[in-house]
């Protein structure tokens, strides 16, 4: 069951290798020797998430094991065919990497999103924005500025308010994704 799989992590990227054999998976960089080993039977949790930001979307999928884990990241641009390609390869990769993981370990579910680092760093900014926007309004108003002034930041503090809200909506830290299996998550990739 050996297979390789080669692609461009990013636009700009290099080339990366995924190679899948019997025992598990390697990664590292297409011209170079892999740097990253995963054994099927030290995978102990698998985490696929996925943002987009101004066309470009960024995927990975973890597969955690003691001592670290093993990424295998994408980034492409949104318009980009999910069938052919780098994009499509990725996907390809996602799948034997998924089977090989629910053929070795069927007991493993898949977790959905970002992790707990990101989440929390993205609930922060926008938890700030949202204080700032209620913030600053009323600390012109407790400093006695005028009341015009006051009238003229209400719809830019408004404005932050609402931005701070849209951003810690999805990221509240504490609300977990249930885990899926792997199956599913070979569904999403087009298995």
């Amino acid at each position: 069951m050996n297979e390789t799989f080669e692609y461009k992590k990013a636009p700009l990227g290099r080339r990366i290798r995924l190679t899948i054999d019997d025992e598990g998976a390697s990664l590292g960089r297409a011209s170079g020797a892999p740097s990253e080993r995963l054994e099927w039977t030290n995978a102990t949790a698998v985490r696929y998430g996925e943002i987009t930001t101004r066309g470009l979307t960024s995927r990975w999928l973890d597969v955690m094991q003691p001592g670290g884990r093993l990424r295998l990241p994408c980034n492409t641009y949104e318009s980009e065919d999910p069938n052919s390609g780098d994009l499509g390869t990725y996907h390809r990769a996602v799948i034997a990497l998924l089977n090989g993981l629910a053929t070795h370990r069927p007991d493993l579910r898949a977790h959905l999103g970002t992790g707990s680092a990101m989440t929390w760093a993205f609930f922060l900014m926008g938890l700030t924005a949202a204080l700032a926007g209620i913030g600053l309004p009323l600390a012109a108003w407790l400093t006695d500025q005028r009341s015009s002034k006051i009238l003229e930041g209400l719809l830019p503090s408004a404005m932050l308010f609402g931005l701070g809200l849209l951003i810690v909506r999805p990221f509240v830290p504490w609300r977990q994704s249930e885990p899926i299996p792997l199956s599913e998550l070979m569904e999403i990739h087009g298995a």
